[in-house]
């Protein structure tokens, strides 16, 4: 795969509709797919650091699991199906199957396509990212840099890109709290919090005296700097969001090999002379191209990994089977050695396509046993 193709792919995935439909999900007042895109935001910014301690990290694997990660929480408020943390905790297959048809449709889109290796790990990462919570534990340095990625969005970034000064002008109008949380997209305790922050910020007692203020002097302060900064990050990816794929796409390619035309992109440990990817402009991203990294990030950590090593987590299910106790098609996890992507790919949309609860979490006999 070039890195042009890789780029394609990651356009087209981007761009499905099942992944823009994370738009019409909120979590804490942040829409979903900003939350992915500041994931893969967040991943990009430590992949110097993983790719000097991992040589041969697959970056690749990383961001597509950024942008799947989540799908489930669309498909989660559409029915009456578990909650994406029960899927994780009890059930990953679900996320996993959703994630993985996702990216046979941009596949497909692309004409491009992932090796077996890449697309085992891909059901890896996405199955691991709730990290120690999850009922799959990252095995991997990659799964083990999506998991803090995404804890890192989830416990910093996740908040509604609203303040005091978004609110205030809709209460001199006369809305209401509840009228003004309609009109910026969150609830009423969101409303509450923020004119709370303000209030503490400028040591008045109550929003109606925060009202006074602000229109006597046309602004307020919101609040600490930890939460000035915090809204800040998230109406910057909020921003960043709204301009993909093409602002992911700027951002991933110039951490790409810059090999010529035809030229594979490399990112197997046994394609790169060394262990370690080609020798390029990938290997030294130009600085202040992205936000993705910062300090309160933390330290990159990640136990060592025997890659080679046997783990049903890692590896995908590499038959599909028909049980004889029950007519519902079932995932066979006894085999583990990875099968060509290609021979796999209409048997396993239309096995991923029909799965169900009871056939992901049930077992009919000792030779069919669960993939987590």
């Amino acid at each position: 795969m070039t890195a042009d193709e890789y780029c394609s792919l990651l356009r087209n995935l981007v761009s499905l509709p099942r992944v823009l439909s994370l738009w019409n999900v909120s979590d804490r007042g942040m829409p979903v797919f900003a939350h992915s895109m500041d994931v893969a935001l967040i991943c990009l910014g430590k992949y110097p650091e993983a790719r000097e301690r991992f040589p041969g990290f697959r970056l690749d694997v990383v961001l597509i699991g950024a942008v799947l990660h989540d799908l489930t929480k669309a498909t989660a408020r559409e029915g009456n199906g578990p909650s994406h943390s029960h899927i994780m905790t009890h059930e990953p297959s679900i996320a996993v199957a959703e994630a993985m048809r996702a990216l046979d449709d941009a596949q497909s889109g692309a004409g491009v396509w992932l090796d077996d290796e890449g697309i085992d790990h891909v059901w890896h990462v996405v199955a691991a990212h709730h990290g120690p919570w999850g009922k799959v534990k990252p095995r991997t340095p990659e799964a083990g840099l999506l998991f803090q990625a995404d804890n890192l969005s989830a416990t910093r970034h996740r908040t509604a890109p609203v303040d005091a000064s978004d609110i205030l002008p809709l209460l001199e109008r006369g809305y209401r709290w509840t009228q003004a949380g309609t009109l910026l997209g969150v609830g009423r305790a969101m409303i509450k919090a923020r004119l709370e922050d303000a209030c503490r910020a400028e040591g008045v007692r109550d929003p109606a005296e925060l009202l006074d203020r602000w229109k006597e002097r046309g602004t307020v302060r919101i609040g600490d700097a930890e939460l000035v900064s915090q809204i800040e990050r998230v109406r910057f990816v909020v921003d960043f969001a709204r301009r993909c794929p093409d602002a992911l796409v700027d951002e991933v390619r110039p951490w790409l090999p810059d090999f010529g035309a035809g030229d594979a992109l490399r990112w197997n440990l046994s394609d790169s002379a060394g262990g370690r990817y080609p020798e390029g402009r990938g290997m030294s991203r130009p600085s202040g191209r992205s936000r993705g990294g910062s300090e309160e990030q933390g330290a990159f950590l990640v136990p060592p990994v025997d890659r080679d090593a046997p783990d049903p987590a890692y590896r995908r299910p590499s038959t599909f089977s028909d049980s004889a106790a029950s007519p519902s098609r079932r995932i066979s996890f006894g085999a583990l050695t990875p099968i060509s992507s290609r021979v796999l790919r209409s048997a396993h949309c239309a096995a991923a396509t029909s799965l169900s609860r009871a056939a992901v979490s049930a077992t009919s006999s000792d030779t069919t046993r669960h993939w987590v």
